[in-house]
């Protein structure tokens, strides 16, 4: 599967910029040379969420180049968000989840003008190729724990905060520990991405970006990545998204 998706993104790389010395059609007005562009954005993986960031130079009337900056966050496709039934005030916890998983990424690549915007209102289409590297994050997952202990020979439960390791005992999960929790014992772990992205570009005017994005995007690390106990990890991500961006450009 895996396999099918880094072959399907590498040929729609090459077919969005094979013929890439098209010009672009205006709409009448007087054309303008816009040298470069950047843009903010966000959205949704199927499951987890992006930041990014791009900065794109002209090569020529359908081409761009792009610098590419992201930081997203991953789940594990079996994570399922449980609640105490006996405690409403309780956070939700992913059983089984031992750490967050979180990336900074930078990269480079091309834009190609697809369907260049042929009238004020209408919606231009192109589509974006890029490759980098990725920082993983790892962050341990920290649960309240309401444990059994012994005062004067009487039981009483004690809410106590641990890592969660995977090991239960009789303990009884109460709810997620405060987020920040585990950050000092943060670890990280290199690796590598390539992302496909085609975008949909329908702002009014031409010096501002206002566009819808779709995609798919592959990450690889040298080691497995330990997210879930109990379940199998992998050291590869191909993941769908779609998001947004605005931005401006400038002559």
């Amino acid at each position: 599967m895996v396999r099918i998706g880094f072959i399907l993104i590498v040929l729609q790389g090459f077919l969005a910029f094979h013929g890439f010395a098209q010009t672009e059609v205006g709409d009448g007005e007087p054309s303008i040379v816009y040298r470069s562009d950047q843009a903010f954005g966000g959205g949704f993986y199927a499951k987890g969420y992006f930041l990014d960031y791009h900065y794109g130079k002209r090569i020529t009337a359908t081409l761009n180049q792009k610098f590419y900056g992201s930081f997203s966050n991953l789940r594990h496709q079996k994570e399922t968000k449980s609640f105490n039934p006996f405690f409403k005030d309780a956070r939700g916890y992913y059983f089984g989840k031992l750490n967050a998983f979180w990336q900074l990424k930078l990269g480079y690549g091309f834009q190609k003008i697809i369907t260049p915007k042929l009238q004020k209102h209408g919606v231009a289409i192109s589509a974006s190729f890029l490759g980098g590297v990725s920082l993983g994050m790892l962050k341990p997952v920290y649960l309240e724990i309401i444990k059994e202990q012994f005062v004067d020979s009487v039981s009483q439960g004690v809410l106590v905060t641990e890592q969660y390791t995977g090991v239960q005992g009789r303990e009884v999960i109460y709810g997620r520990a405060p987020w920040f929790m585990g950050i000092g014992e943060m670890k990280f772990q290199p690796g590598v991405f390539v992302r496909q992205e085609f975008e949909f570009e329908y702002s009014a005017y031409k010096e501002t970006i206002q566009s819808i994005t779709a995609g798919m995007e592959l990450q690889y690390y040298p080691s497995e990545i330990e997210i879930m106990t109990m379940t199998e990890n992998s050291r590869i991500f191909a993941r769908l998204f779609i998001g947004f961006k605005i931005g401006n450009r400038k002559k």
